[in-house]
């Protein structure tokens, strides 16, 4: 495989996933508008690591069957650090409050192939008065319509080809 060949296909790739990104983002937009955000699931994450880590930490320390009391203790404890994790992960994080200002960030990075069709989203967007409301599915159907024309050719099987029937 030559080298522009190598380099057209990570293009293709790397298109490829921004275009997959944009539309999973695009779906938590509109699923989960007033539950969750992308600095809020990070945040619960890294909580929720926290405490399996400092519980999966003491069952490995504690040898012997501990009081009720201690349980207790300790539980209470492993909650209030996941409770700072949380608080601490939510403060300091650079992801976006919101999955729509996520979404308009992906689409302001990519670089559109159909470059009619991206303005025209941008009008209906404009239009509407936020990115979720457009139309991105329909926008992301002619993006990769687009992109699989441009796509690598790939060697087809000698086999197939070269049987006489």
């Amino acid at each position: 495989m030559s080298q522009s060949t190598r380099a057209h296909m990570a293009q293709f790739k790397r298109r490829r996933r921004q275009l997959t990104r944009i539309l999973r983002v695009y779906h938590k937009s509109s699923v989960f508008r007033v539950l969750s955000s992308p600095r809020e699931d990070f945040a619960r994450l890294v909580a929720f690591a926290v405490v399996v880590g400092m519980v999966g930490l003491s069952h490995l320390a504690v040898d012997s069957t501990p009081s009720t009391a201690f349980l207790i203790a300790f539980y209470g404890l492993v909650l209030l650090a996941g409770v700072v994790a949380h608080r601490v992960a939510l403060h300091w994080s650079k992801r976006p409050w919101t999955y729509v200002s996520l979404l308009d960030n992906l689409l302001a990075q990519y670089d559109p192939i159909d470059v009619t069709a991206y303005q025209h989203l941008q009008d209906e967007a404009r239009e509407l008065g936020s990115v979720s409301r457009a139309n991105v599915p329909g926008w992301l159907k002619i993006e990769i319509a687009h992109l699989d024309k441009q796509a690598p050719a790939k060697q087809a099987p000698a086999h197939f080809l070269d049987r006489q029937l």
